[in-house]
């Protein structure tokens, strides 16, 4: 909990991310490199994993959060398509530091526990065409939340909120 009450989520970046990467990329580099040349399909492997690499690294030193997530929030907060939910995205604070990430702590139940969001009376179906309606705006205006998963998506009452927003895919 901050000073003023209020209660913070802290995303903090494993220091020691990049050496992994690196010694992930060597090791599957070595081993999609062996199999393309017992069988070409395994080729394109290699161009993916490349691309991947570089998606990692975007994601490990990404410069400009703040300013993005402001524009994402602005764009996509209070998104919706009938009067049963609407997304929500949590508030970001500052100082940026490609370290940590503090955001607003937001309670609920992750699009993870089916099961638990079924008992609540939720209708997933509903949450699910939200997502997919928003995810196709957020395309459409070129700033994507890069990691868009259930466990990064939670349901408070009726807000549909996106975690995990550190890094942004922006498009042309």
């Amino acid at each position: 909990q901050d000073k003023d009450g209020t209660t913070q989520a802290v995303k903090v970046l494993n220091p020691n991310t990049e050496f992994h990467t690196e010694r992930t990329y060597a090791l599957l580099a070595s081993i999609f490199t062996s199999l393309a040349k017992k069988d070409a399909r395994f080729a394109p492997a290699l161009m993916a994993l490349d691309d991947i690499q570089e998606w990692i690294k975007g994601d490990i030193h990404f410069e400009g959060f703040l300013k993005h997530d402001q524009a994402f929030r602005k764009a996509h907060n209070g998104y919706h398509i009938d009067k049963r939910y609407s997304i929500m995205i949590p508030e970001t604070y500052p100082p940026e530091d490609d370290r940590f990430i503090r955001e607003q702590y937001i309670p609920g139940t992750n699009l993870t526990d089916l099961e638990g969001l079924l008992s609540q009376g939720h209708d997933v179906r509903a949450i699910v065409r939200l997502i997919a309606k928003n995810f196709t705006e957020q395309i459409k205006r070129g700033l994507v939340h890069s990691d868009i998963h259930p466990g990064n998506i939670r349901v408070m009452g009726d807000k549909v909120v996106y975690l995990d927003r550190n890094f942004f895919l922006t498009l042309d």
